[in-house]
């Protein structure tokens, strides 16, 4: 025989009367009733036998597949429970065959509707359960967003985390208790809500404000133009299997311009050359979880090249010279590498509180090779690989020797590159100074 269906019902914070007919009939025939503490309590008393939803959610599922014919099991959830709520695990575990499910006015559409804001442009995500940086990280750049929370420090916490990646130009709407009798509404700017806690329950509206100054809108100019020319031309690599959701992968672009580089009229161009940097982002393959460092970073090249690369993680640009900084910050806004985050200073001090690296880029050391790849071979993460470019054989044959001390099996390529170009009416090869590139994987070292 088949057996009665699961029904999973969305509650609101005003308990029972925010329940329509149907889920009221369910519930009042309830003889198992599952949800998390404060669901519970807001249906008061019951008849039925329930089961406060903890990190228990493993005999949940059994009771719930091994219910009898005679059982009538309920479980609550928030708001829309397929809305990061208990819905999914119970279709999943189940069925959509065995589960019905009511659903209420999800928290992000009372938020939305308390705030007195159309939301049907904004990019929804929840921190609830997971880093603040690897939900934040691949949502960088992008104007509208609201944010499921985990507790009160939660707006603080992100306020940080966006202020550290340098956008500072966002409204905070803080949606506290909603349905509830605390229930509160307040609009920040993130310097505002860095040291302030809030309602256990609340939902972060956050919505970039415009700039609108003269460096802004030449920055926004050479940025359309530069979207309007790569139209058509970035190229994902897609496969039809599992690998394609994995948030670690590269994923491939057309190259960048070099000519679209912001910096000086006179004196040293930092930039490495467009062909180079294609042979260096290959050496990131395979990499783990977490963020990449550029030491060194120059005007940004290889920084906003990996940033591409790589949309879903953090990417870390040092760079001690102030004028260098600023064509870097520019680059970054007309390249809309928004996961770039640009650090001022000398490395390897500048990078002691950053996270450990998945990878490292050493393209700059400003005499101090010896101590940036010591100091980055002991902060890289399991299976972590540093990859360096150099002009000078006495540094490849340092950085060598040092990898080769930390236990790693180096290799270095020279690469040369060569345009064509016209001379005389003829075309020849321009030949460009040859870059050597060193890489050290750390795998065998820590196996």
């Amino acid at each position: 025989m088949t057996k009665p269906p699961v029904y999973v019902i969305g509650i609101g914070a005003n308990g029972i009367e925010s329940l329509s007919k149907p889920a009221r009939d369910a519930l009042a025939e309830a003889t198992f009733l599952a949800g998390g503490k404060r669901h519970l309590e807001l249906v008061g008393a019951t008849n039925a036998r329930t089961f406060a939803i903890t990190n228990n959610l493993l005999e949940l599922d059994a009771i719930l597949i091994n219910r009898s014919q005679d059982e009538r099991c309920v479980v609550l959830g928030s708001g829309d429970p397929l809305f990061f709520g208990i819905g999914r695990r119970v279709l999943e575990k189940l069925g959509k065959d065995q589960v019905v499910i009511i659903p209420n006015v999800s928290s992000v559409q009372l938020a939305f509707a308390r705030s007195g804001i159309a939301w049907d442009d904004y990019t929804i995500a929840s921190v609830h359960s997971r880093p603040i940086a690897d939900v934040l990280t691949p949502l960088l750049g992008r104007p509208r967003i609201a944010l499921l929370t985990r507790d009160g420090g939660s707006p603080a916490a992100i306020a940080s985390f966006l202020l550290d990646h340098g956008f500072v130009d966002f409204r905070a709407t803080v949606c506290e208790d909603l349905g509830g009798e605390r229930e509160r509404i307040g609009e920040y700017n993130l310097h505002n809500i860095i040291d302030k806690n809030f309602n256990h329950l609340n939902i972060v509206i956050l919505t970039q404000t415009e700039l609108l100054n003269e460096e802004s809108e030449s920055i926004r100019r050479d940025r359309d133009r530069i979207a309007s020319a790569w139209a058509g031309a970035i190229a994902y690599r897609e496969r039809d299997d599992r690998s394609t959701s994995d948030p670690n992968r590269s994923k491939s672009f057309a190259r960048l311009d070099d000519r679209d580089f912001a910096g000086p009229a006179s004196g040293p161009f930092l930039l490495t050359h467009s062909d180079v940097r294609a042979v260096a982002i290959a050496r990131f393959r395979g990499i783990g979880a977490g963020p990449i460092w550029d030491v060194g970073a120059g005007l940004g090249g290889m920084s906003i090249e990996l940033a591409r690369a790589f949309p879903n993680r953090a990417v870390v640009a040092v760079e001690r010279n102030e004028d260098r900084l600023k064509y870097l910050q520019v680059n970054r806004e007309r390249f809309t590498a928004s996961n770039l985050k640009i650090v001022a200073g000398d490395a390897p001090e500048a990078l002691e509180n950053e996270a450990p690296p998945a990878a490292v880029f050493v393209g700059g050391s400003g005499g101090k090779l010896e101590s940036i790849v010591a100091f980055c071979l002991k902060r890289l993460s399991p299976e972590g690989v540093l990859v360096a470019h150099f002009i000078g054989l006495e540094h490849v044959n340092l950085c060598l020797e040092l990898l080769r001390a930390a236990g790693t099996n180096p290799t270095a390529t020279l690469v040369q590159i060569s345009p064509a170009g016209s001379l005389a009416g003829l075309t020849t090869f321009m030949p460009i100074r040859p870059v050597w590139i060193v890489e050290g994987r750390i795998e065998t070292a820590r196996s």
